[in-house]
């Protein structure tokens, strides 16, 4: 009977008790991680500021209106006393004392009927300042998604590596036992089992590191998503192998072609276009404070005495005026100046910002390209070492091959299943990365 390991044991425990676990899916992963974002939350939350601005700019456009009411007393008390009159005579005054009020209503504002243009421009950018943010927030939400589905992949590669090593340890184990047999028999020495029983550690190591990997990973995952690390979660595994290696480069056959979907798609490309669009608003509404502006007042008013007798007397108003800027202290001509030179230089960000694009998305195709051929020669590779160690296997048994051929031969093995898990997991990070390049990241939580 073999000697269980207590990893064999832990895994045994995490499997049966896999069907208690909260059940995790790629979906699931990519739902929760858009919802408990903390910088997606808070970037969803300033979104309302810009709506604000939007709000507040067409709201210029509106005349004001304010109303107001006031009421004033005032006593006054004269001890009176000698003076002259207009004769020069003396006379004496008597004593006097005053008692007035005043009670009284206005309702007025004013109107800027023509600034330039200066008010519409305003709104343009506003409106445009809020489509950038908000296609700045969809990039972030397909960087959310990418990093999420990495972090799943990661989980998905530990699992199957995990797997790997447990197999290596089971045929170890049993090698060890049939190099145990012969060595009772006589056939072989006992160095092939001392040397055996080495390798049988290094798999149980191998596979206590393999555990420690996965665990991690999963731990990982959860940080991201904001969910407690101490809680067990079951990742439901989506792929059972990789068969569409051909179908991506046959669909985008070059990188110009692949540059140009990035132009039209990406989510930070059309948020530097809206930005570039509110940047041109703000240098015509600098422009219009060159130009005349024209505006008008309006107003109601009442005053009385007494409140009965508030409405006896009403005055309204109405006023235009015109204003021509002459000289201004080169305030306008600075305000327009800096808006041009503003623009001047989102113009060349912008520019700056497509090579950089151009430059990650063919940085990431060519990535593809050599994650793909990595997997096919890991696929050509693993299956000739499999081979190999079989037949190695054998012609121990016959005794026409040694311990240490064996040895390197299921280390070649090893070595060679770790490479293709590996190439898989780049291969599909790689290929997420690329959608994520050219705005193509396929998700259903992004719309």
């Amino acid at each position: 009977m073999h000697r269980i390991s207590k990893v064999v044991i832990l895994i045994l425990l995490v499997t049966s008790s896999s069907i208690a676990q909260k059940k995790l899916t790629l979906d699931e992963v990519i739902s929760i991680a858009l919802q408990n974002n903390t910088t997606l939350k808070t970037s969803e939350n300033s979104l309302q500021n810009y709506k604000n601005s939007v709000l507040s700019s067409k709201m210029e456009l509106l005349p004001s209106l304010n109303a107001s009411a006031g009421w004033s007393w005032a006593k006054i008390m004269d001890e009176g006393g000698k003076q002259k009159d207009y004769l020069g005579n003396i006379v004496t005054t008597p004593f006097t004392e005053t008692d007035s009020r005043d009670y009284n209503l206005r309702v007025g504002g004013s109107w800027t009927i023509f600034d330039g243009l200066a008010n519409y421009s305003t709104i343009s950018s506003a409106e445009n300042q809020l489509q950038s943010n908000i296609q700045a927030l969809n990039k972030l939400k397909q960087d959310i998604v990418l990093q999420a589905q990495t972090l799943f992949y990661n989980i998905i590669k530990a699992e199957n590596m995990l797997k790997v090593r447990k197999d290596n340890l089971d045929y170890n184990r049993k090698f060890s036992d049939l190099i145990s047999e012969k060595v009772k028999i006589g056939a072989v020495p006992n160095a092939d089992l001392y040397a055996q029983q080495v390798q049988e550690g290094n798999a149980e190591l191998s596979l206590i590191n393999a555990e420690n990997d996965y665990q991690l990973a999963v731990s990982e995952l959860l940080h991201f998503l904001s969910l407690d690390v101490l809680e067990e979660y079951q990742i439901i595994n989506p792929f059972t192998s990789i068969n569409d290696l051909p179908r991506f480069e046959e669909e985008f056959s070059t990188i110009e072609s692949l540059v140009q979907i990035a132009y039209e798609n990406r989510s930070d490309i059309k948020s530097k276009e809206y930005n570039l669009q509110a940047l041109s608003d703000n240098v015509i509404a600098a422009r219009g404070g060159f130009l005349p502006s024209l505006s008008g007042s309006y107003g109601w008013g009442t005053a009385g005495t007494e409140i009965s007798s508030l409405f006896n007397r009403n005055t309204y108003s109405a006023s235009l005026s015109l204003s021509i800027p002459i000289f201004s202290n080169y305030r306008t001509t600075l305000s327009y100046e800096s808006a041009k030179i503003s623009e001047i230089n989102g113009i060349e960000e912008y520019n700056s910002y497509k090579r950089e694009v151009a430059k990650e998305v063919k940085q990431s195709f060519l990535n593809l390209k050599t994650a793909k051929k990595g997997l096919e020669v890991s696929i050509k590779t693993l299956k000739a070492s499999e081979e190999n160690r079989n037949l190695t296997s054998e012609k121990y048994k016959l005794g026409s091959a040694s311990i240490v051929e064996v040895l390197k031969a299921d280390s070649d093995y090893q070595d060679a299943y770790r490479n293709k898990i590996d190439a898989e997991f780049l291969y599909l990070v790689n290929k997420q990365t690329l959608l994520n390049s050219i705005g193509k990241i396929d998700n259903k939580f992004l719309n």
